[in-house]
């Protein structure tokens, strides 16, 4: 079932295709489309689709877009995509119409059944959240989740989820948040050399209590946060934290924690085992230390480093990016 960019104006009003990826994907430059219709916000035509993108002059000739007859990631399905409305992406048009399909499900013949909104396109399910993005949080390095605010007026929260393949990959849901992002804080972004691998995804509530359908889900490797037992008594065990940032270039922190009085070696290695760097080789004091390593000498790569005191070894890996 394909339904997008439905117009209410006119005796019999139109159906074409847009993408689920947003109207602002299809660059021209002066009267010329670039070819292969580059994903760039910047000198794009709001409104462009891909109906309108087949036999366009293009800079590089006459092209039309693969995607001219409808793309998979365009159709309306359970769970995908079951909002149509003005504050959908597509969305119904013009923007402003009191316009809403919502697709509530299929039945044994395949027929689609729906609520049809012609006044009050309020009353449906939130639409889908758009264009969820990965990153390191400024600061601190914890793995950051944003996505597009959704434009509907009567949202109440977004809830996040997580799901950790090496953990049995059971989806979580990790927080709720009024903003348009989430920062993990049980997880440091280390992309992509980290021990594990972790999928997030979104959905809105609105105030009616209605959920939409989830967003489209993004991946990552990440490193655990490391734990650091401190109390009034001081470091409780010890500990190699994660490097931050990391990636890096040329520099980058790495924290650990003494239990007791010792001897530290804090050593650099390459992927290959051989040693790059001596950081720390002297008698340590109980409690939390700092030291930054500076790889400006190194080549990019991903680097291991070790920690030995009193008879604890830890190992953590880091990935230098020039």
């Amino acid at each position: 079932m394909l339904i997008s960019h439905c117009s209410n104006t006119g005796t019999y009003g139109w159906i074409d295709i847009e993408s689920a990826s947003g109207r602002w994907n299809w660059k021209r430059s002066g009267s010329l489309y670039v070819y292969p219709f580059e994903v760039e916000s910047a000198n794009s035509i709001s409104g462009e689709d891909k109906l309108n993108l087949r036999a366009k002059y293009t800079s590089q000739g006459v092209k039309s877009h693969s995607d001219f007859l409808g793309s998979s990631q365009d159709f309306f399905n359970i769970a995908y995509n079951q909002i149509f409305s003005p504050w959908s992406n597509p969305s119904t048009y013009p923007d402003n119409a009191n316009l809403c399909v919502e697709l509530l499900q299929f039945d044994q013949y395949n027929n689609a059944h729906v609520n049809f909104y012609t006044q009050n396109a309020y009353l449906s399910s939130p639409s889908k959240p758009q264009n969820p993005v990965l990153s390191a949080n400024p600061g601190n390095n914890y793995v950051r989740l944003s996505w597009e605010h959704n434009l509907e007026t009567d949202k109440a929260y977004y809830e996040v989820s997580r799901k950790v393949h090496e953990l049995g990959g059971i989806w979580q849901v990790i927080g709720t948040t009024t903003n348009n992002y989430f920062v993990d804080n049980e997880y440091y972004y280390s992309n992509p050399v980290g021990d594990f691998g972790c999928t997030y995804r979104l959905r809105v509530k609105d105030t009616q209590n209605k959920f939409s359908v989830y967003s489209d889900e993004v991946s990552i490797r990440a490193e655990m946060m490391g734990k650091i037992a401190v109390t009034n008594e001081g470091v409780r065990e010890y500990n190699l934290d994660f490097n931050y940032p990391n990636p890096f270039n040329p520099s980058t922190v790495i924290n650990y924690a003494v239990k007791e009085a010792g001897l530290v070696r804090l050593k650099v290695y390459d992927i290959l085992g051989a040693e790059v760097a001596e950081l720390v080789n002297e008698i340590k004091e109980a409690g939390n230390h700092t030291i930054e390593f500076n790889a400006s000498q190194l080549p990019s790569g991903v680097y291991i480093y070790t920690l030995q005191v009193n008879g604890f070894t830890g190992s953590k890996k880091m990935l230098l990016m020039k």
